[in-house]
């Protein structure tokens, strides 16, 4: 198979965005797991509401908002008049993640990000983990398919948090949770792995046996992180990228300057 890009609507106005309905962008997404588009000075209004055609907007807790705009999450380095931060993710590289590990029974859920300032040398990557399944030999599919993972926060991991972030006081008091390592997409009903692998604390197999999480771990890693599953993207004012948090990770590298993205996550519940 070629390398994993995202599927690439182009420069569009927001008019012609709009007119692309709520189940075809979410199909697309669903379908290519990374869709992005190029709209120039979206107001963050019309952002929410084209976020709303795809589903229910996950409520933020009300910190690290837009101060107009309660719904809409900030990812941004700025600081306030006190120096303290503004928004999630202030600084530095983010390992692979995706939105929702520590929750129980999450629906299929998607991030939508909207670049006001990109900064310089800013780069998100994502990793395409659907593929990453596909090409396994059958018996590893079987095998996989065998396992259950045992996830929890811990920090230092992906990102260094300060005590005081917001983000880690809520992740902090998440418990362990159990998913399987083989997720089938609920919309398009491919099986996927599964592997926020900085959020592993262990395996187990269906019958309750626990596995030998190092080994397992490290060969994960060499099967998912290949080049041929990772899509990067150089951030430019106006890009707009709608990732799926299934069968997808995402990282962040290191930057300098001013940078700004709205954030938000939806599930599909109330397309339209």
């Amino acid at each position: 198979m070629s390398s994993f890009e995202a599927y690439n609507l182009g420069e569009l106005n927001y008019e012609e965005l709009l007119n692309i309905s709520g189940p075809e962008l979410r199909d697309l997404i669903c379908q290519h797991l990374v869709v992005k588009a190029s709209v120039k000075d979206l107001a963050p209004q019309l952002f929410l509401d084209l976020c709303r055609k795809m589903g229910r907007l996950r409520k933020p807790r009300q910190q690290y908002t837009h101060p107009e705009f309660p719904d809409l999450f900030l990812v941004t380095n700025r600081r306030d008049n006190e120096g303290q931060k503004t928004g999630l993710f202030a600084d530095g590289e983010i390992g692979w993640h995706s939105n929702g590990v520590c929750i129980p029974n999450l629906k299929e859920i998607c991030v939508g990000l909207y670049c006001v300032e990109p900064a310089d040398g800013s780069v998100t990557r994502w990793v395409n983990t659907r593929r990453a399944y596909q090409n396994l030999s059958e018996s590893e599919k079987s095998e996989f398919e065998n396992l259950v993972l045992q996830l929890k926060f811990r920090n230092n991991k992906f990102y260094k948090f300060d005590d005081s972030d917001f983000e880690m006081k809520v992740l902090k008091n998440l418990d362990v949770v159990e998913k399987p390592l083989v997720m089938s997409h609920p919309f398009t009903e491919k099986n996927g792995l599964y592997f926020p692998h900085h959020f592993v604390e262990n395996f187990r197999d269906l019958s309750g046996l626990t596995c030998e999480k190092k080994s397992l771990l490290e060969r994960l890693e060499k099967i998912v992180f290949k080049d041929e599953y990772i899509y990067d993207h150089l951030w430019s004012k106006g890009d707009i990228v709608f990732s799926d948090q299934l069968h997808s990770l995402h990282k962040r590298n290191d930057f300098s300057g001013d940078r700004l993205l709205y954030r938000t996550a939806f599930d599909y519940k109330y397309c339209n």
